[in-house]
């Protein structure tokens, strides 16, 4: 007799998004999030929160000023591009035509599409490494460019692309910050004893593995990369690596059944 398949339940750590001035904000719809629901019981269970900066920090405003003078424009985040979007509004009576724009990730360049139709990003994969193998990034001696990010995070874009001749300004659109949870949210955790975890930050990941709650052993993971897998083979937790984050590989990955019409 075929014993009955285990029921999945995913963990997933999606941010909250607040802004600095208190101003009520509607969380930005989740595709990812959205689709494993209709496929499976679903937790987000968030670990961070990203303040957003309801204007540019003083010191870079001359950045959203001047950014038609640059040569290459990259956008790391989802809410970086939106925090972007919403600066140039406020700057600028009309957007410059032909920004070069360069996103990380389909989903930061869909939040960067009412500025451009044409955006740069890898083929394959989504993270620094492989937008700075783009042969846009290989000679850029001399080249103007303007990171739009989060404070902090990885370096490892602004290193190379100095490293490489490049003069590389960073406009800081957001920062993060750890959440603290109650007994109450916590003791929910256990209960939904998650089969699958997804990650997609090494930050994320580092949060989750110091709860408790989470039964490592019981789970698997699912993160972007083998360095954000790298804690994971160190505790000798099970985990898959993935590069196509879009909602429909992830449901695949995971073995579920696409929701009608997906």
């Amino acid at each position: 007799m075929v014993a009955p398949m285990q029921p999945k339940r995913i963990l997933l750590s999606r941010p909250l998004v607040e802004r600095d001035d208190g101003q009520p904000i509607q969380q930005p719809e989740d595709p990812l999030l959205t689709s494993l629901q209709h496929s499976a019981d679903v937790m987000n269970f968030p670990m961070q929160s990203l303040l957003l900066y309801s204007a540019p920090l003083p010191a870079q405003r001359k950045f959203i000023t001047d950014i038609h003078c640059y040569d290459n424009i990259i956008v790391t985040s989802k809410a970086a591009a939106r925090q972007l979007v919403d600066y140039l509004d406020q700057y600028w009576p009309q957007v410059p035509v032909g920004l070069p724009l360069m996103a990380l990730g389909s989903g930061t360049a869909e939040a960067l599409r009412t500025l451009s139709q044409r955006i740069l990003l890898p083929q394959a994969g989504h993270s620094s490494e492989h937008l700075l193998a783009l042969a846009a990034l290989q000679n850029v001696m001399h080249r103007r460019i303007l990171l739009v990010k989060g404070q902090g995070g990885r370096t490892t874009l602004a290193e190379t692309l100095v490293a490489r001749g490049a003069k590389v300004d960073t406009l800081l659109c957001y920062e993060r910050r750890s959440l603290e949870h109650s007994a109450n949210e916590l003791e929910q955790l256990t209960r939904f004893a998650p089969t699958h975890v997804v990650a997609l930050s090494l930050e994320t990941l580092q949060a989750l593995l110091q709860l408790k709650q989470l039964k490592l052993t019981q789970a698997l993971f699912l993160v972007p990369s083998e360095r954000v897998a790298e804690p994971l083979r160190d505790a000798h937790v099970k985990y898959k690596v993935t590069d196509d984050l879009r909602p429909a590989n992830m449901i695949k990955l995971l073995g579920l059944e696409p929701a009608a019409g997906t």
